[in-house]
């Protein structure tokens, strides 16, 4: 009997341990601070009372569980995300979620459904009580800690802790929709509260609204606005239950709502950082697509960032966030129905529904005491909060965790039915249930090594990326290598790739070019990553950009990196950055090609690559100059000259363009435009000492000596070993024209590039 009560103190003090630290829990130790913290959390401490509950059942022979409908509704949401993610386009991300989407992983389903039914089958009325006062507790610390971030007190030692934008739950935004949501319920309780926790009750209410109010956020008005009319709709039917001054704080919170909702009011002059997501409109766009390619299980769990690269067209191409990835759509809801389909939808809508359905017949046919009936209201229009907040706003971790916490808290306060199993010896059905109930142990134990393993695997990866940022490529490829040792993951890779590039290229410059293990490691790297997720268009990418790095040094790169980046495009077609990068390819090819009719071949593909990428973003600058490049190549001075200050309208301060345009106009002959466009690139980068080479020969070819003698001079001292700056120095102050008895080469110089987020800066 003692073993059994401390198997039950144990899976209780887990659960309380959670719902007090989801909402304040992070550690600095990951590239994910917040969210994947958050499911390790919970990975923990879920399993821990899972598998003490299971020895329980075990020990005694029987297992007692309240029983509801409901039960029913949350065990075939879990069996449809788990049909999608084995049906998913990446069945790991789907799984673990991590890099993508955690909080829509069917990991966290699985920890969450397992936690519902914990709550149910442990906790007792009372106990409730104390789990939402609990709750509540760690809220007001999470608002406290947010509001001294947003008025830029900060308290902790982190740089990432640094900013105000920061705070436990995750976006700014989404503690306001979080504290919004969970408003009306505070007031409840602190009719139910006594003493100290009544004070703490009060404290959190003053900290939410003040926090509410520093935001100004219309959408966390607007969630506020609703659960405060669905309050006072519950105490318009059961108004005797109320005390007046839960009726005055609702009407205070309702007014507040409606003013800055209808005036847009500030009273805190506080600057807020920028957060972006997408429109609604484009979400349902991408939905819509999506379901026509998988519409009964979608691509899978977490994977909306695939559908999201490969539905969302061109209209994001003509603003500043075409670049820009979004693991997450407008709304929850959008999520579910694009990534695990119709019948996920219909799951999530039921469940939903159905708890609608209970929790009014709950409280409208049954007589109830009033503190179970302020209570059940307590847990209740949380779980309807969330429910509107889904069609509304996307979510995180702590959101998930919210709404199955007070769900499952809501279930167990529903029905006092037990229902008991018997373990008998000698009956099948039991040997099966025992059975199970070992699988299921086991099972659980696996997981949990599993995501240490993953977790100490992700500490490694960015102790790799933190000795990338000091430039310690060695302990950069120690770390990864020791990171993918214990989780095998295509970001790993990718990085890794990356890194060993940068390795040989330190030793080219430093005139070593025994490279070939390098050259062979950062090509095993990116094809790792590639074999593991080949839906992912940054594994495409990062080969690509690998190969492209190593052609001429690896036999067939130019090929490969061709391949590379046409698969990139199928997976992200709107991206003018793969056709480009494969342009300049065909570009290469064509230069180096012998062959009159391959060069013609190769250039004319070359162009109508360049071509395509304007077409999907007409102001990409590296599309508009290496097309000017291939007239370059193709002998048309004039176009390219033409394409090039075409392109110096997007590209005004791209110092690379204003070298290739100053030249262009020094072999045609114009030396005062050239002159204007090398000058300009001397404005931008000062040393720059090719453009400085070119300007000193084009003040000679105008006259201008002395400019000349000085410029080349400059350039001599940014090259002291150059022999031909020299002669021309020599030239120039013997009165001689500067090339006299010199035949310079043009030296290669292409424009800054813009690079999608997986390419290494």
């Amino acid at each position: 009997m003692e073993r059994v009560e401390a198997l039950d103190k144990i899976s209780k003090i887990s659960v309380y341990l959670l719902v007090f630290l989801i909402p304040i829990f992070f550690l600095p130790f990951t590239q994910n601070v917040l969210d994947y913290q958050k499911q390790f959390l919970l990975s923990i401490l879920v399993s821990i009372s899972l598998m003490s509950q299971i020895v329980k059942f075990l020990i005694e022979g029987k297992i007692s569980l309240k029983f509801h409908p409901l039960h029913i509704l949350v065990v075939f949401l879990l069996f449809v995300f788990g049909l999608s993610t084995i049906f998913s386009k990446s069945r790991i991300e789907s799984f673990f979620g991590f890099p993508l989407s955690i909080s829509q992983s069917f990991l966290i389903l699985l920890f969450l459904s397992v936690l519902y039914f914990l709550i149910v089958l442990l906790f007792e009325k009372k106990e409730i009580f104390y789990l939402v006062i609990l709750f509540a507790i760690s809220i007001l610390l999470t608002s406290l800690f947010a509001s001294l971030q947003l008025s830029g007190k900060f308290i902790l030692p982190f740089d990432f802790s640094k900013q105000n934008s920061f705070n436990t739950v995750g976006n700014p935004s989404s503690l306001a929709v979080l504290l919004a949501c969970l408003l009306p319920s505070f007031v409840i309780l602190l009719s139910l509260s006594r003493r100290i926790i009544k004070v703490c009750i009060f404290l959190l209410i003053l900290s939410s609204v003040f926090y509410l109010l520093l935001l100004n956020l219309k959408i966390s008005f607007f969630i506020l606005l609703i659960s405060c009319i669905v309050f006072l709709g519950f105490w318009n039917l059961q108004k005797e239950i109320f005390s007046p001054s839960v009726l005055i704080f609702s009407l205070v919170l309702l007014t507040i709502s409606i003013s800055f909702l209808i005036f847009n009011l500030r009273i805190f002059p506080v600057q807020t950082p920028l957060e972006i997501s997408l429109a609604q409109k484009i979400s349902f766009k991408i939905t819509l697509e999506s379901l026509k390619e998988n519409p009964v299980f979608g691509s899978g769990p977490a994977t909306f960032l695939y559908q999201f690269l490969k539905h969302k067209g061109t209209e994001l191409n003509n603003t500043l966030f075409w670049n820009l990835r979004f693991l997450n759509s407008a709304s929850k809801f959008f999520d579910i129905l694009s990534t695990t389909g119709i019948l996920g939808a219909i799951a999530f809508l039921g469940l939903i529904l159905a708890s609608i359905y209970f929790g009014f017949l709950k409280i409208l046919k049954e007589k109830l005491e009033k503190l179970d009936l302020l209570l059940l209201l307590v847990t209740f229009i949380p779980v309807l909060t969330f429910s509107l907040l889904s069609f509304l706003y996307f979510s995180n971790l702590t959101l998930e965790f919210s709404f199955f916490f007070f769900f499952a808290c809501f279930v167990n306060l529903l029905t006092d039915q037990r229902r008991e199993i018997v373990f008998k010896e000698g009956r099948i059905l039991e040997f099966f249930l025992s059975f199970t109930l070992v699988l299921a142990f086991v099972s659980t134990f696996i997981i949990l090594i599993l995501n240490i393993q993953r977790y100490i695997g992700e500490v490694f990866y960015w102790k790799g990326v933190l000795a990338w940022q000091k430039g310690d490529i060695e302990g950069t490829i120690s770390n990864l290598e020791k990171a993918i040792n214990l989780s095998r993951i295509d970001l790993y890779f990718r990085d890794l790739s990356q890194a060993y590039l940068i390795k040989l290229t330190t030793k080219v410059q430093q005139g070593n070019w025994d490279i070939q293990q390098e050259a062979a490691k950062a090509i095993e790297s990116s094809k790792n990553a590639t074999d593991l997720n080949p839906v992912n268009v940054a594994n495409w990418s990062v080969r690509g950009f690998t190969y492209q790095s190593l052609a001429g040094i690896v036999q067939g790169a130019e090929e490969w990196a061709i391949k590379s980046y046409e698969e990139a495009s199928k997976h992200e077609p709107s991206n003018p950055y793969y056709l480009t990068q494969e342009g300049m390819m065909w570009t290469r090819k064509g230069i180096l090609s012998q062959s009159e009719k391959e060069k013609e071949e190769f250039f004319s593909k070359a162009e109508n690559l360049f071509k395509r990428a304007i077409e999907l973003k007409p102001d990409y600058a590296p599309a508009h100059f290496q097309l000017a490049i291939v007239y370059y190549s193709k002998g048309n001075l004039d176009e390219a000259i033409s394409k090039m200050e075409e392109t110096k309208i997007f590209a005004p301060l791209d110092v690379g363009l204003a070298f290739q345009l100053g030249v262009a106009y020094y072999q045609k002959g114009n030396y005062q435009k050239a002159k204007e466009e090398l000058e300009r690139a001397i404005s931008i980068v000062p040393d720059y000492a090719n453009a400085l080479y070119f300007l000193g020969l084009a003040y000679d070819q105008l006259g201008e000596r002395e400019k000349a003698l000085e410029t080349f001079k400059r350039v001599s001292e940014l090259n002291p070993e150059n022999e031909e700056v020299k002669k021309i120095i020599f030239n120039l102050e013997s009165g001689k024209k500067a090339l006299e008895g010199i035949l310079p080469t043009v030296p290669p110089k292409t424009p800054i590039e813009e690079k999608p987020p997986e390419i290494k800066q």
